[in-house]
């Protein structure tokens, strides 16, 4: 049986929780450091695992992620941009193990309005002003 990691919330390239029995950290002078996301990936994501990769965008950790699961494990990468979503299905194309959606994901079932950047290459369920 595959193994769901849940209860970890990364944001951006670092993980802000996560379980230290996984993880070990280290300190200097009373100030924690923690290693920047790949690292603690490939710690705690094992072959076989199930992974999610929401804002996959380039799928550059989507691509890590699969061969961090290996042949038996699956990645589930969500983009919800257009231009990032065709960049992403052709850097996947031939990963098996990868799933690819151009969805959204979020803690409703709704539908909201999706803003793109048309200079930045950028897009947000939020409008700049």
């Amino acid at each position: 049986m595959p193994r769901i990691l849940t209860n970890n919330r990364f944001f951006g390239d670092i993980i802000s929780y996560i379980n230290l029995k996984y993880l070990p950290y280290f300190k200097i002078k009373d100030i924690i450091i923690e290693y920047p996301l790949p690292i603690i990936m490939a710690t705690i994501i094992r072959k076989g695992d199930i992974a999610i990769d929401i804002g996959a965008a380039h799928a550059h950790y989507t691509i890590f992620l699969s061969k961090l699961v290996g042949q038996k494990g699956k990645v589930y990468a969500f983009e919800p941009d257009p231009r990032n979503f065709s960049i992403l299905k052709y850097r996947t194309r031939k990963l098996k193990n990868v799933i690819i959606e151009r969805k959204a994901i979020g803690d409703k079932n709704s539908k909201v309005k999706f803003y793109i950047d048309k200079f930045m290459g950028m897009s947000s369920i939020y409008k700049e002003r």
